[in-house]
């Protein structure tokens, strides 16, 4: 009752405040144009002008705008037209911005006088519709909706309508809405016809401006025979013996082509989980806490809505979860070294041999000790001559050998060797890198696996490519790096 007798007094004042305005402007200015209405995004132009006062009493130096709740506009946006005159050009940015406007007169008194003043009415420009979806209902009646795109300020001067045609002739909406249309199956000549196309298009129009999109008709095509939403069926009836369940029903329409589908749920898994939890499944059907000694007093276990025990497991703020869970680091595989795969002038300029020795080989008439030179050329006895002169060659002759040697052996070995070597058998695949501040435990192969140390990562060492694959890991008072490989995640740094 207090909030209906608010409005009326509301009501009241604005009406006696407009009354006062008109007073106070008749015979000492105007403003112009009048009842403006304009789109937002757009620029307001109003026109203040003196018309009582000599030209020696006040000028437009003496004139400002202001708007609701005495709010005075900034001088950036009038201008000057004459030594009478002011124009104001505002921009227009949101619903907000509509309302009383206000011209007035800085009086020698300090008292502003009330040129003139305009109520300006904003709204958003006519948009297109959004979302449209059409629906039939067991190809009886069809609704199509959609959305306007925008929350127009004075809905009322909106006017949506949808043209539609199933030949050349066009018509309106039967029963239209702003936001839907709907066609029922006994209409006289709108009746809805199924198995027809429709052709549509939503028309949106501004009633005060004239306005409207889009310009023409647009074209939509709905196929009323994929939209159907049939009714249930009816009668549903199931038969069982010891080996199968028979199911049947009806439906309404008995002649249109339907695809049935079928949606069942077995009750084993509830049996069992009976079975396996008796005290438990009596615990929480009885809405009581699960046993203290239960095997599952730990997990969050509830009953769903058809009675079945589901257990979920809250591991992110269990720690002894995550330690028991926690997975060493890994990163995806480095490429090869450009030794690896750039062409040398010499085979084996760069090679490792995991070779300790040396050997003694004992043979029946004597002894030699392996050397690595013996395993990189494979064969026993003198490489070369002690002495150049000792055998005659051709130095060009040799020289082009051993060319023919090297270019046949590098053919094969980026043939052969370098695709397998390149071949990722594992670590493919990008992980997250370490991060400064998170804590890890450490692999130890010789102490149990409760019993690894944590740590926190102090500091990384990104590659070039951004990867981290060593880090400098605190443990207590000492700072070691280590490489990820044996440092498990445990709870990253937020």
């Amino acid at each position: 009752m207090a909030g209906g007798w608010l409005r009326v007094v509301q009501k009241v004042f604005m009406a006696i405040f407009s009354l006062t305005h008109a007073i106070n402007s008749l015979g000492n200015g105007v403003v112009l144009p009048k009842d403006p209405y304009i789109y937002i995004g757009n620029i307001l132009t109003l026109m203040c002008n003196l018309t009582t006062y000599e030209p020696g009493d006040y000028d437009s130096q003496n004139l400002f705008f202001s708007r609701r709740n005495d709010e005075i506009i900034a001088s950036t946006y009038i201008t000057i037209e004459s030594t009478r005159s002011i124009v104001l050009r505002y921009p227009i940015r949101s619903s907000e911005d509509g309302g009383n406007y206000l011209c007035k007169l800085n009086r020698r008194n300090n008292r502003p006088e009330i040129i003139g003043n305009q109520f300006v009415v904003v709204e958003y420009e006519p948009q297109p519709v959004t979302d449209v979806n059409c629906r039939v209902y067991n190809w009886q009646n069809m609704t199509c909706t959609w959305d306007l795109g925008v929350k127009y300020v004075h809905p009322d001067t909106i006017d949506v309508s949808l043209i539609w045609t199933i030949d050349s002739t066009q018509s309106v909406c039967p029963h239209p809405t702003k936001t839907s249309c709907s066609w029922w199956e006994v209409d006289e000549e709108n009746s809805f016809m199924s198995d027809l196309p429709y052709y549509m298009g939503v028309i949106v129009t501004n009633k005060r401006t004239g306005i409207r999109y889009p310009e023409s008709v647009p074209g939509q095509s709905v196929d009323t025979n994929r939209i159907v939403e049939p009714t249930p069926v009816q009668d549903l009836a199931a038969e069982k013996n010891t080996t199968c369940i028979m199911l049947s029903w009806k439906h309404r329409k008995i002649r249109r082509d339907k695809v049935y589908k079928l949606d069942f749920k077995s009750e084993h898994d509830m049996y069992w989980q009976k079975e396996a939890f008796p005290n438990e499944y009596s615990a929480l059907l009885s809405e009581k806490p699960v046993p203290s000694r239960s095997k599952v007093v730990s997990l969050n276990a509830v009953l769903d809505e058809n009675g079945c025990e589901e257990i979920r497991e809250v591991e992110k703020d269990c720690r002894k979860c995550r330690l028991l869970k926690s997975r060493t680091s890994q990163q995806i595989m480095a490429p090869l070294p450009k030794q690896r795969t750039e062409k040398t002038l010499r085979a084996f300029a760069y090679t490792s041999v995991d070779y300790g020795g040396p050997f003694l080989t004992k043979e029946e008439f004597q002894s030699t000790v392996l050397t690595p030179n013996h395993f990189l050329h494979g064969q026993l006895g003198e490489f070369a001559p002690e002495e150049a002169e000792d055998i005659v060659y051709d130095h060009k002759k040799r020289w082009h050998r051993v060319q023919e040697i090297v270019n046949h052996f590098w053919k094969r070995w980026f043939k052969e060797i370098l695709p397998a070597i390149g071949s990722r058998k594992k670590w493919f695949q990008e992980k997250d890198n370490l991060s400064v501040g998170d804590d890890v435990l450490i692999v130890d192969p010789d102490q149990p696996r409760g019993c690894w140390r944590l740590g926190r990562v102090g500091d990384t060492y990104p590659e070039v490519n951004g990867r981290v694959r060593v880090a400098s890991v605190r443990v207590g008072e000492s700072i070691n790096e280590r490489p990820i490989t044996p440092l498990c995640p445990i709870e990253k740094c937020a």
